[in-house]
């Protein structure tokens, strides 16, 4: 439910209308993976405003810190990072595709922290996931 009601804030923080200066770009599905994938096998990225890279280089900078690979640390991880996302999300600006693509890569981050959070006995597979999804940012947007 907490996940669905972050989904709408991120719809309601941000427009998703496209601006009148940026290109038009396939439109990207928050369902899945498609356009993200899409856009980045022809070695193009979506553009990022600097709010959001800011923000997801200090979610990077938590998912990264080695004390979080060790479960007992995995209710500090998610508090952290959902506190992460709420900042994101609070803080986003960005529009058209390049925004849908955002929602996808973030709807992705949300599963990935929900099984932190209820999955305990899978603790390493979900941190690995979440760690290497959230480093991706960096491949799939500029």
């Amino acid at each position: 439910m907490k996940q669905l009601l972050i989904l709408w804030l991120v719809a309601a923080s941000c427009t998703s209308q496209q601006s009148a200066t940026e290109p038009t770009k396939e439109k990207a599905s928050t369902h899945t993976d498609t356009a993200v994938v899409t856009k980045t096998m022809t070695g193009e990225k979506w553009k990022a405003d600097d709010v959001t890279k800011k923000n997801v280089a200090a979610m990077q900078q938590v998912v990264n810190d080695s004390k979080y690979a060790s479960r007992e640390n995995g209710k500090e991880l998610y508090a952290r990072m959902q506190s992460g996302v709420d900042t994101l999300i609070a803080q986003c600006k960005m529009q058209g595709a390049a925004h849908e693509a955002l929602h996808g890569w973030l709807e992705k981050v949300l599963k990935e922290m929900k099984d932190i959070k209820e999955e305990p006995e899978e603790y390493a597979e979900a941190y690995a996931a979440l760690k290497k999804h959230i480093n991706s940012f960096n491949d799939v947007f500029e």
